[in-house]
């Protein structure tokens, strides 16, 4: 995968979230600005793929505060829309 990596240290301090596919997960990510990016794509467990609505990394993988999986993450699926981010 081409994604950005997530320290995993902090993935884990969060995780594990629910899988929608195998080793795939949707969640949100809480910047240290206090912003929050929702329906973000999650895989192999620390790779950031894409994020809704966003065609790239709007922010440094630094800024992440907390990740967080919310039910309303596990009912979204991701489409041939989502443009995937390369690193």
């Amino acid at each position: 995968m081409n994604g950005f990596k997530i320290p995993l240290k902090l993935v884990e301090a969060f995780g594990p979230f629910e899988e929608f596919k195998q080793d795939a997960s949707i969640v949100n990510l809480h910047l240290k600005d206090g912003r929050t990016f929702k329906n973000a794509l999650l895989v192999y467990p620390n790779e950031l793929l894409a994020i809704e609505n966003q065609a790239t990394l709007p922010f440094a993988i630094e800024e992440i505060e907390c990740i967080e999986q919310t039910p309303d993450n596990l009912l979204i699926r991701t489409t041939s829309k989502w443009p995937f981010f390369t690193a």
